[in-house]
């Protein structure tokens, strides 16, 4: 169940993320749907990170996600209304799947959560995200430190 002090708690970043869309699509990506998501990105986020949390906190991987996010932006891939929800998909699945040990995969609730087709789909989106960053999930403390700090600061 999505809560609304969820929701707002990410409106922030979600407005910020939606004032750094390009409205030119460019050429389009494998991230890009055929049509623009009617999903808010503030309800997406808080839908991802809750559903893959149970019970546990994980804003952590939101600041990861966002590390990630501006790798793909300076390697070339332009954040649209087209491409948005499927960025957010995969860095906070990557940043989960590279950072917590811990955390027992699920494809098919991450499949459930996001509104993508299939297995085949979520592969496509993760390989691509990884090669655009050139695989360069490590991120330096003081990387971590730095975003946090701005991710705390939009909060």
């Amino acid at each position: 169940m999505v809560s609304i002090t969820s929701i707002s708690k990410y409106t922030k970043i979600g407005n910020f993320l939606k004032s750094k869309l390009v409205e030119d699509r460019g050429q389009e990506t494998v991230f890009d749907g055929d049509k623009k998501s009617q999903v808010n990105i503030s309800y997406y986020i808080n839908r991802i990170i809750d559903g893959i949390a149970e019970g546990k906190r994980y804003d952590w991987c939101l600041v990861v996600a966002l590390i990630y996010i501006k790798r793909i932006r300076e390697n070339g891939i332009v954040m649209t209304e087209y491409n948005i929800h499927r960025l957010i998909l995969t860095s906070i699945l990557l940043a989960v799947k590279y950072w917590d040990d811990n955390y027992k995969f699920n494809e098919k609730k991450y499949i459930r959560l996001s509104g993508i087709r299939d297995e085949k789909e979520l592969a496509r989106l993760q390989i691509k995200f990884l090669v655009q960053i050139e695989w360069k999930l490590f991120i330096e403390k003081i990387d971590y430190d730095n975003m946090e700090l701005f991710y705390m600061t939009i909060f």
